[in-house]
């Protein structure tokens, strides 16, 4: 429904389509790979919103082909606050430029790109945070066997779980289908005083 309903909205004068791969206010997981396709073969440039998607369901960025995919990487991958990333596709990245050069911009291009030297490093920001995410990947892809596959599965089934327990202790209905929910699940409360103070 998502997908068609977003698809419809689309027409001659669309050029920028901005989508979830996980939505943050409800936890439903978007039909994003789809849209990326079927707006990029329309000729409209995503900007894929991966905020709760790194960590929370398997990405590819390049096979996914997005023009621009963006996230932080504190929540589901629990690397240090202020560790993000906007990854831009190969085509595109001579269109964008940072508002601070980085100090590399002169430096000879060497193995790397232009685009990479102009944000390696810009103005006087720390980038510790940004420099700990390849260690904060392997460290928690070794703390569950299986790695990161068994800890998005694991999630998955504890959030499940989770609201199975809540939605039979309220006696509410099951608002979605499993397959639509990664590692967050939202539920609507019942009306009425007598739930706030009685769920233990």
């Amino acid at each position: 429904m998502a997908l068609e309903a977003i698809m419809a909205g689309v027409s001659d004068r669309t050029v920028l389509a901005m989508i979830d791969t996980v939505t943050s206010p409800t936890g439903l997981v978007m039909p994003f790979e789809e849209l990326v396709h079927q707006l990029e073969s329309k000729g409209v440039a995503v900007m894929l919103d991966a905020a709760h998607g790194i960590g929370m369901v398997p990405l590819s960025l390049d096979e996914l082909g997005a023009s621009y995919t963006t996230s932080n990487c504190h929540k589901w991958l629990c690397a240090p606050k202020g560790s993000a990333f906007l990854h831009v596709r190969k085509d595109l990245q001579h269109l964008i430029h940072p508002l601070t050069i980085s100090h590399g911009m002169s430096f000879p291009l060497g193995d790397t790109t232009r685009f990479r030297h102009e944000f390696d490093w810009t103005g006087t920001r720390d980038i510790s945070a940004a420099c700990s995410i390849p260690a904060t990947i392997e460290y928690m892809a070794n703390m569950v066997e299986g790695g990161w596959p068994a800890i998005m599965k694991q999630n998955h089934d504890l959030v499940i779980e989770g609201r199975r327990i809540l939605c039979e202790r309220l006696g509410i209905e099951v608002p979605c289908p499993e397959d639509m929910i990664a590692c967050i699940a939202t539920l609507a409360l019942p009306d009425g005083g007598k739930w706030r103070h009685s769920i233990a």
